[in-house]
């Protein structure tokens, strides 16, 4: 019976160890995207402002608030 017992308790571990584990992974995806988001929407700041718009219009357009480092 205590060797049941143990092997119930290793499954639910393993599968509490599964859960930590998707949810760490799920976590690091969306913060990479949202890292991959705003890098890209630095890149058409740059853009805009190389064709000559002013960082106001270029922050409406891209939703950055912080425009620093486009020269």
């Amino acid at each position: 019976m205590e060797n049941v017992r143990q092997c119930r308790e290793d499954e639910e571990m393993k599968t509490l160890g599964q859960f930590l584990r998707d949810e760490g992974r799920e976590k690091g995806r969306r913060e990479g995207q949202r890292e991959g988001e705003q890098l890209k929407a630095f890149a058409i700041a740059q853009n805009l402002q190389n064709l000559g718009l002013e960082l106001d219009t270029i922050k409406k357009i891209t939703g950055l608030s912080d425009l620093k480092g486009l020269t």
